[in-house]
């Protein structure tokens, strides 16, 4: 039932200009696909926006505390996230408030949520689920959120740490509960609580417990996330037995599993806004190395249907092993 009433409610942020235009681009990438000439039409459906480049975990596989992490960091502000929804709502049905770092280290996160669910927006959020605190669960309660997704990836204490170093596996369990407490003391369907598992070696062996917690502890699903490894040689470190996106090679060396084709949905049908309003093509591009314009200078339609952002969709199409953010992408 909790996945029947979540779909509800992405339906009902479903407006006549918003599924027109989803199908313009569903059109455009298959017609682009087809004639391998770039035809791109409509406006990004999904749009992720960064809260902020902070964290209070050092996570051996994230790139957030990593010493590769160079663009500038900071706090996504109420003008720049006013301007996003003012330019992405009128098209866009489904908001994503994540991408590096941890959203609830942002004070004005649940002012966000309630913000874009004015607009009529399907809204989520990623987050490690330290802050899930009495006041932030009545804000995330009293703001609409749709879904919240909570990282655990360890069925115990000494498992979660080996790779959430700084975290605290029971303050996460107390938080999830406190949170699936709420709802039901509210008799709310939403937020749709997912709990996310990011399979490593260290806790392949806990994956059937982790399975059972959906019903032990009443959240709405458990989802099995591959690592995505950004240092190579530790590879033998981190990759489980099975279910890994990548395969290791006699001479150590790692690749993607999946064939990397000349292809990818992504680029016609959403997009990542920093937390400073740049506006990079997907979500592996973790340094916004490819930032086709900033929402602070320029309208997102602009950006979007520049001739710079039209030439990278042609280079996916034509050369994308080329291209350094798809080559650790199993999309």
């Amino acid at each position: 039932m909790a996945f029947i009433h979540d779909v509800i409610r992405l339906w009902k942020v479903l407006t006549y200009v918003r599924v027109r235009n989803y199908l313009s681009i569903k059109w455009s990438y298959h017609w682009s696909k087809f004639t391998k000439k770039i035809i791109h039409k409509g406006m990004p459906s999904f749009i992720s926006v960064e809260p902020t480049t902070q964290c209070n975990l050092k996570c051996p596989q994230c790139f957030t505390t990593d010493k590769g992490f160079t663009r500038p960091k900071g706090m996504l502000d109420s003008e720049t996230f006013e301007k996003i929804l003012q330019q992405a709502s009128p098209f866009a049905f489904y908001l994503n408030l994540y991408f590096q770092g941890e959203p609830f280290l942002n004070k004005d996160l649940m002012r966000f949520v309630a913000k874009a669910k004015q607009t009529n927006l399907y809204v989520s959020i990623s987050t490690n689920a330290h802050y899930l605190s009495s006041e932030n669960i009545n804000g995330i309660m009293d703001s609409g959120l749709d879904k919240i997704i909570v990282s655990l990836d360890g069925a115990d204490a000494e498992t979660y740490q080996e790779y959430r170093k700084g975290g605290d596996f029971n303050k996460v369990i107390e938080g999830i509960k406190a949170l699936v407490a709420a709802k039901k003391q509210k008799r709310r369907n939403h937020p749709f609580i997912e709990l996310q598992f990011l399979l490593h070696k260290k806790n392949e062996a806990q994956l059937a417990q982790i399975k059972a917690f959906k019903k032990t502890m009443g959240i709405d699903k458990v989802a099995i996330k591959s690592m995505q490894l950004i240092h190579f040689e530790q590879a033998a470190d981190w990759l489980p037995e099975e279910q890994s996106r990548y395969t290791v090679s006699g001479d150590g060396s790692v690749h993607i599993k999946k064939e990397l084709h000349n292809f990818c949905y992504r680029m016609w049908n959403s997009c990542v806004i920093t937390w400073n309003g740049d506006v990079v093509p997907c979500c592996f591009d973790k340094n916004a190395d490819h930032a086709f314009g900033n929402i602070n200078d320029r309208n997102l339609k602009e950006i979007w249907n520049s001739q710079p952002y039209n030439d990278f969709r042609k280079k996916v199409f034509t050369q994308r092993k080329d291209i350094e953010i798809c080559r650790n992408c199993n999309e």
